[in-house]
């Protein structure tokens, strides 16, 4: 049996954030369902109402940046 190296949920917070990142930089595409993949492939169900509402304050955030560069 392998040590465990890094935490689950620790590794699955590292690639959200990652994603969410790079979406309001506008180098990548929403990723809320890979993340939420990952989450489940993780056994980590317990974390898919925060990556969810990690990625709608994302949204937010991004329409407000695409509003004021409209402006």
């Amino acid at each position: 049996m392998a040590a465990q190296i890094f935490s689950k949920t620790d590794f699955l917070s590292k690639l959200v954030e990652r994603d969410i990142d790079s979406f309001l930089n506008g180098r990548d595409r929403e990723m809320c369902q890979a993340n939420i993949g990952r989450a489940l492939g993780f056994g980590l169900f317990d974390q898919i109402d925060a990556i969810r509402g990690a990625w709608a304050e994302a949204e937010r955030v991004k329409a407000k940046q695409q509003q004021a560069e409209g402006a």
